[in-house]
């Protein structure tokens, strides 16, 4: 008879229906890494049949094992994409769907990221979307965990309209507090009578043309999110705020998960625009980045890393000479501001669960 193992899927292959083993087989049985040592038990086929293994360390079976595989005791299915990060198999929603834990039961890292915001028109960048990492025990009943994907918010269109916020995105059972990562604040175009737009990370301020001074970013919302859930952590930070001189304005960036975003700053010559504020590390991939800010110059603001968008501003005054840039797919980053031209729209969120495999 052929045992064949098939350390891909973790699972072992018999010939044949039955696998004779004789009473008292020394030592531990090992399989793909999954150790049954002394007083532990190997539960074999759909029945639950168990053999116990006694303290002496020998695996006591009479009789046959009727069944055809042995598998790992965790088991979970969904997302667009899974893939491994070292010893962690990651499981990638880029879309609405379910997480199904179909056998045993682990401590799973999740990440919901919020949509992030758009840019606006002039001058200030688009938050991020918040970002929320939770250490959630799952169990197979019941097994069925739902994800929402948030959207990202529509840029400002010219002229002088401000970005509109991203949407949030959510991680629910029955059994669990629902882990929720709300949507990036949209940035404010110029001249907009207030503080900049709030979200899970703020969106950058776009400045007054029509007085001195430091117009404040829009506030973090996400560290305020999942109250009493301990956990939880929350990510979230302002957004740049704008620096202005009569008749001319320099955008801030739009905050980002890791850092805030950088605010505009005026010189003799120029007015330099706000980058967006950095976004976070999660196995593999920055997330949550905000949006560059703008301004009336030949200069631009970059993109915080985790997706936020950059303007490249070649010469202000033509039409369509700028190259803005949308917040990516599936980070959350913030959308670039547009400098005087179409601004960039917000990335979409994305829920990524993580388990040692």
């Amino acid at each position: 008879m052929a045992i064949t193992f098939d350390g891909q899927n973790d699972r072992i292959t018999t010939s044949s229906q039955g696998l004779n083993l004789p009473t008292n087989v020394a030592g531990n049985l090992t399989v793909g890494g999954l150790s049954v040592g002394a007083g532990g038990t190997i539960s074999v086929g759909g029945g639950g049949t168990t053999f116990s293994v006694n303290n002496v360390g020998n695996l006591n079976i009479a009789g046959q094992i009727l069944c055809s595989t042995i598998s790992r005791t965790f088991s979970a299915s969904g997302g667009n994409t899974i893939t491994r990060f070292g010893e962690k198999r990651i499981h990638i929603f880029t879309a609405p769907g379910t997480f199904t834990v179909s056998s045993g039961a682990a401590n799973v890292e999740v990440m919901v990221v919020g949509g992030g915001g758009g840019g606006a028109d002039r001058y200030g960048g688009g938050g991020a979307g918040g970002v929320a990492i939770g250490y959630i025990p799952v169990t197979p009943s019941p097994g069925s965990y739902a994800i929402v994907v948030g959207g990202g918010g529509a840029a400002g269109p010219y002229p002088n309209n401000n970005g509109s916020p991203g949407n949030s995105s959510t991680f629910s059972n029955p059994n669990i507090t629902t882990i929720t990562a709300v949507g990036g604040g949209g940035g404010t175009t110029i001249d907009t009578p207030q503080s900049g737009l709030p979200g899970g990370s703020g969106g950058g301020f776009g400045g007054n043309g029509n007085a001195l001074g430091l117009c404040v970013g829009g506030s973090a919302t996400q560290p305020a999110q999942n109250p009493g859930n301990s956990l939880v952590t929350n990510y979230g930070n302002p957004g740049g705020a704008a620096r202005a001189f009569p008749g001319a304005n320099a955008g801030g960036g739009g905050g980002g998960a890791g850092s805030r975003g950088i605010s505009g700053w005026p010189g003799t010559n120029c007015w330099g625009a706000g980058d967006g504020g950095d976004g976070i590390f999660f196995y593999g991939s920055y997330y949550g980045g905000g949006g560059g800010g703008s301004n009336q110059s030949v200069v631009h603001g970059k993109g915080g890393l985790g997706g936020g968008g950059t303007t490249w501003v070649s010469n202000p005054t033509v039409p369509g000479a700028s190259s803005t840039s949308n917040g990516s797919a599936n980070t959350g980053g913030g959308g670039a501001s547009g400098g005087d031209n179409p601004a960039g729209s917000g990335g979409s969120g994305v829920v990524v669960i993580a388990y040692t495999t």
